[in-house]
């Protein structure tokens, strides 16, 4: 099994001291670590950290390790127009208290489409990466404290501003507020659909050669247990003509899910559609408000399992824990297995 872990944020001087990165990428090329995932937001001066990546990804390629980036596309905290923000509208006109790090946009906007397709296109021509990974490429949902779990016939979740009751009256041909779940939903689905593609296009014109992969919510029908990550906007069969892989975010300590649930989905998730799985794991001591589950899933023999399905990667979230030995062997078993 081969893994790919995600900074924490571009702290190199936490991860690499001195930024003495070949000791590092030594200790990991022996326990099959084959891959850094760099999460960044888009901004105005976001050109600042082209210098930072391109001398981490020239090192890494001396050892074989790959260096991914990771766009949480409709959640950026960092942007200076905070009107993009503002817009934010629940069906029921609810507001919620959102942490700093969850800041949500709205998928109609076309102002900060272009503002996303201008900076892609002038931070990819300097960087010498090998995969872009799309994160919050969805409607905004916050299922962190929410859950994952659906209920049959629920309205979709926000957003329901001004500017998404305008384009789904001019894509549906009736109002917003006059519509029933399941046309909203397909409305949703065409929304993301369209912005994946658009940024999709915009990083292959870039680098023609450059992997995009996509993140999926897990989310399930209550009655049914059916997958639905369509509730989002997420439409797999639609999404797989614009991505190379997708990335379901199998975080133990949210779903509360056990080793043979998880292997469960992964089945129904690798049947539906075409394309390779790349499934993303926690494995930090991170605690969030939902966790109920203590127990912990060993990686090391999870891997196993899920080999039959044809997946041989998975991305390793919340990573900062594996710097020393110890926590690398203890997380993904014995050297050489």
């Amino acid at each position: 099994m081969e893994w790919y872990l995600k900074i924490p944020r571009l702290e190199l001087s936490h991860w690499a001291p001195s930024e003495n990165w070949e000791r590092l990428f030594d200790r990991w090329l022996t326990y099959r670590i084959k891959g850094i995932i760099l999460p960044f937001n888009l901004n105005q001066e976001v050109d600042k950290v082209s210098d930072t990546i391109s001398s981490l990804s020239q090192s890494a390629k001396l050892y074989n390790i790959q260096v991914w980036l990771i766009l949480p596309v409709l959640n950026n905290p960092n942007i200076s127009d905070q009107t993009w923000h503002n817009n934010i509208t629940h069906r029921n006109s609810k507001v919620f208290d959102f942490p700093k790090w969850f800041a949500p946009l709205c998928p109609s906007n076309i102002e900060y489409q272009e503002f996303v397709d201008e900076k892609i296109s002038k931070f990819l021509l300097n960087l010498d990466i090998d995969l872009w990974l799309l994160d919050y490429l969805r409607f905004p949902y916050f299922w962190e404290q929410w859950g994952n779990v659906i209920e049959e016939g629920q309205f979709p979740p926000f957003c329901y501003c001004d500017l998404c009751k305008q384009s789904f009256q001019n894509e549906m041909n009736q109002s917003l507020a006059e519509s029933v779940p399941e046309l909203i939903l397909r409305w949703q689905c065409l929304s993301i659909e369209k912005l994946t593609r658009r940024i999709s296009r915009t990083i292959k014109n870039a680098q023609p050669k450059l992997q995009v992969g996509m993140q999926i919510l897990p989310l399930i029908s209550k009655r049914k247990r059916q997958l639905r990550p369509e509730w989002v906007g997420q439409h797999i069969h639609s999404l797989q003509k614009h991505v190379d892989f997708f990335s379901p975010l199998l975080y133990g300590k949210l779903l509360d899910w056990t080793p043979d649930q998880i292997l469960s989905y992964l089945v129904e998730f690798t049947s539906t559609q075409k394309l390779p799985v790349i499934p993303s794991f926690q494995i930090s001591s991170t605690r969030w408000d939902r966790q109920s589950n203590k127990s912990k899933i060993s990686l090391f023999d999870f891997a196993q399992r899920i080999k039959p399905l044809g997946i041989e990667s998975a991305t390793l979230f919340h990573a900062k824990d594996l710097l020393n030995l110890e926590e690398i062997q203890k997380t993904l078993g014995p050297l050489g297995k």
